[in-house]
């Protein structure tokens, strides 16, 4: 009967554990991207039909600069942007002065790739 009761405590201790790891998991950069993108697609692409900037560019730029969601003029102000707009949309917004940092287009590109962010564009 002991031994019982030490299973049952054991696997009910080794159910937190697990429980636990999976919240850690779930706040994880890649997952706070994805919620911040799932969040913010709808409106990317009804944007984009507007004013016909692919959702793509807009979604990574708005990952990129506000920090996914996370950062404080998106928090305190909802400005995700900071101001600011596939690949050539990028390098225009670079060469236009738009970003200080030479690695930007390649960022945006980096995150429009990773997380398939075309499949808003059409």
């Amino acid at each position: 009967m002991k031994k019982f009761f030490f299973l049952i405590i054991l696997i009910s201790f080794s159910s937190c554990s697990a429980l636990k790891t999976a919240s850690i998991s779930d706040n994880s950069v890649e997952n706070k991207i994805n919620l911040y993108i799932k969040k913010f697609a709808p409106a990317a692409v009804k944007n984009m039909r507007f004013y016909r900037i692919p959702a793509s560019i807009t979604l990574a730029q708005g990952v990129l600069e506000s920090g996914y969601g996370e950062g404080t003029l998106a928090k305190k102000a909802n400005n995700h942007f900071g101001i600011k707009c596939h690949k050539g949309w990028a390098r225009g917004l670079k060469a236009a002065g738009y970003a200080t940092d030479p690695k930007y287009a390649e960022k945006l590109i980096s995150l429009i790739e990773r997380f398939n962010l075309t499949r808003f564009d059409e």
